[in-house]
């Protein structure tokens, strides 16, 4: 039972560009419960308390997988205003083959800026509309250096949906990033 389940999990990341099968995102979902707490959210940043570098955003960026259903790290391409998904997770799960997904163009807001954005639009720039099939993901990009960009994406109601990004954007301006 166990080894179908991983198999079918390993399928979904192993064919990112392929649409996914809405029975198999169903089950990655059941099998996902989002960490409610957002005090353990905020004392992350005490665990990153000292200077990071570029190599150690991906360790920051992973810890996020268990606080929001989906997740993509983006760096900045040779074009302006266009970025490449280096990392992303997806209800838990890390996504094997990141490469394959097309870089997009995103916004360049102030760092730490929150904004907004539709989550099935900038899903269906890879292909990845599946996920968010019932329309509950909102999506949240924040950039954190000049060289990084974080999209995390939850289905949470509000007013929690608003604690949970005001205490990301807290943990994240307390962590220090190397420019």
């Amino acid at each position: 039972m166990i080894k179908k389940w991983n198999e079918k999990v390993e399928k979904i990341f192993d064919q990112p560009n392929q649409p996914q099968a809405s029975a198999e995102c169903e089950e990655l979902k059941k099998a996902f419960d989002v960490t409610l707490d957002n005090q353990s959210l905020e004392n992350m940043s005490y665990v990153f308390s000292t200077l990071l570098t570029a190599a150690d955003m991906g360790t920051v960026f992973t810890q996020l997988s268990s606080f929001f259903e989906m997740g993509f790290l983006i760096e900045p391409t040779l074009t302006k205003n266009v970025g490449a998904v280096s990392m992303a997770f997806a209800y838990s799960k890390h996504m094997a083959q990141v490469d394959n997904l097309k870089p997009i163009r995103i916004p360049k807001p102030a760092i730490f800026q929150v904004l907004k954005t539709d989550a099935t639009a900038f899903l269906s720039k890879f292909n990845l509309q599946n996920f968010n099939a019932d329309k509950k993901l909102q999506a949240f990009l924040i950039r954190v250096t000049d060289a990084h960009t974080i999209v995390v994406m939850s289905g949470l109601a509000e007013p929690w949906l608003q604690l949970r990004i005001e205490s990301l954007q807290k943990t994240l301006m307390r962590v220090h990033f190397e420019s």
